[in-house]
C-alpha cells in the first residue's frame, strides 16, 4: 500500500495562484477528504497528484515516487476518477472495462477475474452488456469507479464522485468508497459536508488554494470549540431544572431543546460541569434520563475555519 506526502505545492494559472504552498500527508489505507467550496483548489490538487498537470513549485511523493521525477511510475499505481469520467459512449460497458484493463496492463490471465470483480463491486450486472450511451448518470459514475479500480491500484483519487446522483446512488457510492479504505489509500474531493463526515477518516479543509486545517472531524471540532456542551434531561420540573443548571459553576448558556425538560448546557471546559449536574440531580432526587456530550458538527468546523480566513483577508 502507498502513502502520500504533498510538499509545498504551488500552482499558477497565469497570474492567478490556484494553490498556495499546500502540504499534507495521507497514511497508507486512509481515506482523506479534500473539503472545500467550488474553486477552492481541490481539482487542481488532484490533477497535479495524478500528473495531469505540472506544479509551478513543490512536489508530492506517492508510494516513494516523486510526481515530477517519476510521473510514469506514479500513473501505474493510481486509479483516478475525475468529476466527469471519460467514457466511450459507443462501447458496451463490459467491452469498455476490458479495454481499460488492457490499457492498464492487467495480465491477460487476470482480466476475466478483474472484470467479474468490478461487475460485482460496482453492481453493474443490469447494464453489463449495454452501450454506455444508453445508461444513466448513476451507472456512468459506477463505470468510472470500475475503470479506476480495475487494476487494483495502491492509490485511488476521486473528484466529486457523487455529484449529480440521486440519494440512493449517493448512498451506494459512499459505501463503495468506504469499503475501499484500508486496502487502498484514498483521496476524495467534495464540497458536501455530510459526505466527508460519513466517508473519510480525516478531512483537509481547503479554501482559496490554502489548507486551513486537517484532522478527523472530532479533532477539528475540539480545535474550534470554545465551550463544551452536554444534552441534559432530568425528571424534575422543567423550570426548576433549568434554574438549577444555570446556578452551576462554569455554565454559560442553557438552551431549551425540542423535547420538554431537555436542555443543551454550554459550559467552560475547565469546570467539571457534568459532575456538578450529577450531584445536583441527587440533591433534588431527580433521575438523569440523558447526559450526552455534544460535539461540534463538521459544518460548524468548516464555517468557523473558512469565515476566519475570509475575515483575515
Amino acid at each position: 500500500m502507498a502513502g502520500i506526502q504533498v510538499k509545498n505545492l504551488v500552482k499558477y494559472y497565469g497570474k492567478f495562484k490556484a494553490l498556495d504552498n499546500i502540504s499534507f500527508e495521507v497514511e497508507q489505507g486512509e481515506i482523506l477528504g479534500l473539503l472545500g467550496p467550488n474553486g477552492a483548489g481541490k481539482t487542481t490538487t488532484m490533477r497535479i497528484l495524478t500528473t495531469f498537470l505540472p506544479p509551478s513549485d513543490g512536489t508530492a511523493i506517492i508510494d516513494g515516487f516523486d510526481i515530477t521525477e517519476k510521473p510514469s511510475q506514479v500513473r501505474k499505481i493510481i486509479g483516478y476518477m475525475p468529476e466527469n469520467p471519460p467514457l466511450y459512449n459507443d462501447m458496451k460497458v463490459c467491452k469498455f472495462l476490458k479495454f481499460v484493463a488492457k490499457l492498464k496492463n492487467v495480465s491477460s490471465k487476470k482480466i476475466a477475474e478483474k472484470l467479474e470483480y468490478v461487475e460485482n463491486v460496482c453492481k453493474l450486472e443490469d447494464v453489463w452488456n449495454n452501450y454506455i450511451m444508453h445508461i444513466s448518470k448513476g451507472y456512468r459514475q459506477r463505470v468510472g469507479f470500475a475503470s479506476a479500480i480495475i487494476a487494483d491500484p495502491a492509490v485511488l483519487i476521486f473528484d466529486e464522485p457523487t455529484i449529480g446522483l440521486d440519494p440512493k446512488q449517493i448512498k451506494y457510492t459512499r459505501e463503495i468508497i468506504k469499503n475501499l479504505g484500508g486496502d487502498h489509500t484514498v483521496i476524495l474531493s467534495t464540497h458536501i459536508l455530510p459526505e466527508a463526515e460519513m466517508t473519510c477518516d480525516r478531512v483537509a479543509i481547503i479554501n482559496r488554494g490554502k489548507i486551513l486545517a486537517i484532522g478527523s472531524p472530532t479533532e477539528l471540532a475540539q480545535k474550534i470549540r470554545k465551550v463544551d456542551a452536554v444534552r441534559v434531561e432530568m425528571t424534575g420540573p422543567s423550570n426548576e431544572v433549568k434554574n438549577t443548571l444555570l446556578e452551576l459553576d462554569g455554565v454559560i448558556h442553557i438552551i431549551p431543546q425540542e423535547r420538554h425538560s431537555v436542555f443543551l448546557v454550554e459550559f467552560e471546559p475547565k469546570w467539571k460541569t457534568r459532575e456538578q449536574i450529577t450531584k445536583a440531580a441527587l440533591e433534588h432526587n431527580w433521575s438523569i434520563l440523558e447526559l450526552t456530550p455534544v460535539e461540534a458538527s463538521l459544518e460548524d468546523v468548516f464555517l468557523e475555519i473558512v469565515s476566519t480566513q475570509e475575515k483575515s483577508l
